[in-house]
């Protein structure tokens, strides 16, 4: 207990407040030692806090304790109305948070009785016909009974003496209707008893209970984290404006960065608030309550002479009054249920004071002249993009991963950060959305959980994130911040927060008034409860890129939303709707994909890649395979340039395999075509059964008698890409050329390029580079007159390739370049990565050194390299080709492990541009790694064996030449490299073409030698 409770400053004697707590059964047989404890020390800690919201110091008061209860002296100078409203009613807030935490047998219910009178003190404690007054009263039976009989958590009991000094007198801060009048036996005689119950046990109290609690700041137990900015900023701001509202949705940390202004006033700060600084909580008031006597009696600015009869706003003249001439801060938290009562409030104080300065923390604006706004949003986590996710030193720089592991620290002393989990610390801050109350929530469970663990079970954050603040009960658990928000919403606006729950990410309004529609609400109306939510900090709105705004629910509200929806019983119909919505967008955006209106439908599209996989996922799930199809079949071409920004390919036979026997032929037609592309560019695994698809997709459609139309033209250029990987070129050109033939009678510019560029890249993989460039630039004529840049730069790329394999690096890395202005373009950002790297190969191989190393950091700063086979594979063997080089620079006792890193990285090369359906260029890396592995003086035969087998399986008529090139570099001498050089010289001859350049500087020095053998 403290110091507090053992005061001997000033002696209990003379004419003394007199002040008795007991707690009710406190000895009942269902509650142990333990338990008993536990409730001695909650009464007090509830005490504890009544006295210091009251402003009274140990010099104040004089206590005793009764094992089950306390007995209290007031000094003389305090008044006994601040006992009987202020102390009682904050005893009472805490009774009742008490009792909402605490399991039933540790609830409590407390008798208090207050009375007056002659007190002194003794060596057996208190004594004195008061002391002995007040306990016959609080021990009357007919008042236990009272209490037992009740729900009340709180029995207040006075004298008569203190009822008629006190109470009758001083109406306008307790109501003495709310006493009821008792006859007691005391020993022989009767007295009266005036009984106040006050609430009923774990829920609200009367209208009486109900006041706001103020506190001044002192120092913080837990760190400041993460607002170092913010808070600069707001203390400036509150020394030029006189209000200042913080606004914010729950859980943002908006009450702790108020306090922390407050905390260590700056030398700018102290003169507006010389005379005090205070946080009014009034979480407690309610809607239409007398605000301005709720301050003035929490604030202690309360005297009789402030109210007389009716007029002017004898409460509002009385707060007015008292705050004249003071410079005094006011932080008021917490006033989203009483915009209105708090904005005439703080409109008197502004224009009728001069030196009240007032900051104010609510989830909306307050809309009271003079007012400036400070947004409180989210911590900075890392992004999606960011290349150092998984480096500890670099994700601290980030405010919400910081405050994660501080409060983790604060759990668990021993707790880290580290390599292993960094990765899931980032993801827990990015999956709550950057707000530290759920993030506080979270890391607290370190004590029991694992990062990945905690990441893991995110999807349920209500349920994992329901142990909080046992002192603020809206802050208890995550569920209760955000139904405080919920409580404060009319029913339309409840309605359409939760129907807007079924957008994922960013929508627009357009889009959120089709929905309206979709649902059967007026879509004016919906415009204003979608502002409202702004307002109230439930949506957050940001302009995009074309000038509009945008609106989104953070992740954690969106799920809350989500769990409204449900509870409504809307969520299919809801779903289906925005399913529909975002088909039919997809639908509309399809054949401007195909267009020079292409780069806007990429953006468009991209920015509603959330509500496209949400969509997608509803169809599935509900096995709804007509809108599945449609969407699948309007976003091919979009998914071929994106990846599987939306679905991808396995997203696309998942809708194949929804109720497949009930599909649309044509539909499902559609849907194979594209599973037959994606998957054939996709992983080698993928191949096969993408393969399937095509011939799937050409029987539906000549069962349907569709041999003449586009769809035909599609699935025959699309089948030919996929045989020329599997190495089945003369099928594949047959389907080249009919796609091709239909493109020109159907004057479908767009399928002629599709057509001409599989034609040129069937040439390319068989080494006929001349036929490859004549159609390769054909196709990217084609793409040009139709206004497609993404398929004009594929084009561009193949026939960069084509021109680096006969040996024209110069003209391979111009093509290359105004491959990549293409997707520039397009605003495709990481899409260019993997061309990159291309480039970066032929700058080395030219022997650019400075272009090729300063591009390829560049290219290694992006993650997003590593996203496909194909940026992997180019940016692996060009640092290998680095690497390499390097080892020829470096003294002897170096370039051996040199040379290992550089056949390590060639063997990882290969692999991957095998899978990206590269297989020349991955076996000029195998060769690679071969050479280099001889140089090292390693074992080269599993190496050559895979290049051997690699070879044998291409049609290209280099492979053999390239194969014969490594196995005479590697030759054990002179002879047997001769014979393999001679070898080599006469396939390289038979292919027509020259040898490539990766082993052109080795071939002409293994010639030197042998010339000088």
């Amino acid at each position: 207990m403290g110091d507090t409770w053992s005061s001997e400053q000033w002696a209990p004697s003379g004419q003394c407040g007199l002040l008795t707590i007991d707690i009710a059964s406190f000895c009942d047989q269902g509650r142990s030692d333990n338990v008993r404890q536990y409730l001695r020390d909650a009464l007090y800690d509830l005490l504890h806090k009544g006295l210091t919201a009251c402003h009274m110091s140990t010099d104040d008061y004089y206590c005793e304790d009764r094992g089950d209860g306390v007995v209290m002296v007031i000094a003389p100078h305090v008044r006994t109305a601040v006992l009987v409203s202020s102390l009682i009613d904050g005893i009472h807030v805490g009774l009742r948070r008490h009792n909402e935490v605490s399991s039933e047998v540790a609830q409590m219910q407390l008798r208090v009785g207050i009375h007056s009178g002659e007190v002194d003190a003794d060596s057996h404690g208190l004594v004195g016909t008061a002391v002995n007054h007040v306990f016959r009263l609080t021990d009357a039976p007919v008042l236990k009974q009272m209490l037992a009989d009740s729900a009340a958590a709180l029995a207040l009991i006075t004298s008569d003496r203190v009822y008629e000094d006190v109470i009758r007198q001083m109406p306008a801060l307790v109501e003495p209707a709310e006493f009821q009048r008792v006859e007691v036996r005391l020993k022989e005689t009767t007295a009266s008893a005036w009984v106040r119950l006050l609430g009923r046990a774990g829920g609200p109290g009367p209208a009486a209970s109900q006041s706001p609690s103020v506190r001044t700041v002192g120092r913080s137990i837990a760190s400041f984290v993460g607002r170092d900015r913010e808070l600069a900023e707001l203390r400036t701001l509150i020394t030029r404006s006189r209000l200042v509202t913080l606004v914010g949705p729950g859980g943002a940390g908006k009450t702790r960065l108020a306090e922390e202004v407050l905390r260590a006033p700056t030398d700018e700060l102290s003169p507006i608030c010389s005379d005090g600084a205070y946080v009014v909580d009034l979480t407690a008031c309610r809607a239409g309550e007398d605000l301005c006597l709720a301050l003035l009696t929490t604030l202690r600015l309360a005297t009789r002479s402030f109210y007389g009869p009716p007029g002017r706003g004898p409460t509002g003249d009385a707060l007015v009054a008292a705050l004249t001439h003071r410079r005094v801060l006011l932080v008021l938290d917490n006033c989203e249920h009483l915009l209105d009562d708090v904005a005439v409030v703080i409109d008197a104080l502004l224009t009728r004071t001069g030196e009240t300065t007032l900051l104010a923390t609510s989830r909306e604006a307050l809309g009271v002249p003079g007012e400036t706004t400070f947004a409180v949003g989210s911590l900075v986590v890392p992004s999606d993009e960011d290349q150092d996710e998984g480096d500890p030193r670099e994700v601290l720089r980030y405010s919400a991963v910081r405050l994660f592991v501080d409060r983790a620290r604060s759990a668990d002393p021993g707790f880290r950060l580290t390599k292993q989990n960094c990765v899931e610390v980032v993801r827990i801050c990015r999956r709550l959305d950057g707000l530290p109350l759920p993030i506080e929530l979270a890391a607290a469970l370190v004590r029991a959980l694992a990062p990945a663990q905690i990441a893991e079970r995110l999807a349920d954050r209500f349920r994992l994130l329901a142990r909080g603040s046992r002192t603020v009960p809206r802050h208890r658990t995550l569920q209760a911040a955000m139904d405080w928000s919920h409580d404060l919403l009319d029913e339309p606006t409840r309605e359409v927060f939760a129907y807007l729950s079924i957008f994922r990410g960013r929508f627009s309004l357009p889009v959120a008034e089709n929905l309206a529609v979709r649902l059967g609400l007026c879509p004016a109306t919906t415009i204003e409860l979608v502002l409202r939510l702004v307002d109230k900090s439930l949506l957050q709105a940001t302009a995009a890129d074309d000038g509009t705004m945008r609106y989104r629910m953070l992740e954690t509200v969106r799920e809350y939303a989500a769990g409204r929806l449900a509870e409504r019983g809307h969520a299919h119909k809801v779903g289906l709707r925005h399913a529909e919505l975002y088909v039919e967008l997809a639908e509309e955006q399809s054949p401007v994909l195909r267009s020079a209106g292409q780069g806007s439908a990429i953006r468009m599209l991209e920015r509603e890649d959330g509500n496209l996989r949400a969509a997608f996922e509803l169809c599935c799930r509900t096995g709804n395979h007509e809108l599945a199809l449609r969407l699948v079949a309007a976003l091919g071409w979009y998914l071929w340039m994106r990846g599987d920004r939306a679905f991808g390919w396995p997203g696309v036979a998942r809708a194949l395999n929804t109720r497949p026997g009930e599909q649309d032929p044509l539909r499902r037609t559609r849907a194979l075509i594209w599973s037959c592309h994606l998957g054939s560019v996709g992983h080698r695994a993928m191949e096969p059964q993408a393969r399937a698809h095509g011939r799937q997709a050409q029987a539906i459609l000549e069962r349907l008698g569709l041999t003449g139309s586009a769809d035909y033209g599609y699935c025959m250029f699309v089948s030919a890409f996929s045989a020329y990987r599997e190495d089945h070129h003369a099928e594949a050109d047959a389907m080249a050329a009919r796609a091709q033939q239909l493109g020109a009678a159907l004057g479908d510019p767009w399928l002629m390029a599709c057509a001409t560029c599989v034609a040129g890249i069937g040439h390319a993989l068989r080494g006929e580079f001349t036929d490859s460039a004549h159609w390769l630039d054909v196709s990217a004529t084609h793409y040009r007159t139709t206004g497609d840049a993404w398929g004009e730069h594929r084009a561009l790329v193949w026939l960069s390739r084509t021109h680096e394999s006969t040996g024209d690096l110069r003209r391979a890395e111009e093509t290359a370049e105004a491959a990549v202005r293409l997707v520039r373009s397009l605003e495709l950002g990481d899409a260019v990565v993997p061309l990159l790297g291309w480039i970066v190969r032929l700058r080395i191989l030219r022997g650019n050194e400075s272009g090729a190393t300063s591009a390829l950091a560049a290219v290694e700063r992006n993650r997003w390299w590593r996203s496909t086979s194909e940026g992997i594979g180019w940016i692996t063997d060009s640092q290998a080709l680095r690497t390499e080089a390097r080892a020829r620079n470096h003294p002897k006792e170096t370039d051996t492990t040199l040379l290992r890193q550089a056949a390590e990285l060639y063997g990882q090369a290969a692999t991957e541009l095998a899978a990206a359906g590269l297989p020349i260029h991955a076996l000029h890396s195998r060769c690679r790694q071969v050479i280099v592995l001889a140089r090292a003086d390693e074992h080269t035969s599993d190496a050559l064996d895979m290049a051997i087998e690699l070879a044998n399986t291409q049609s290209d008529r280099r492979a053999q030449g390239i194969i014969l090139d490594a196995m005479c570099l590697v030759a054990q001498d002179e002879r047997t490299a001769a014979h393999l050089l001679a070898q080599a010289d006469k396939k390289w001859q038979q292919t027509g073409v020259g040898r490539s350049p990766t082993f052109a500087a080795d071939i002409r020095h293994i010639r030197s030698v042998l010339s000088t053998q």
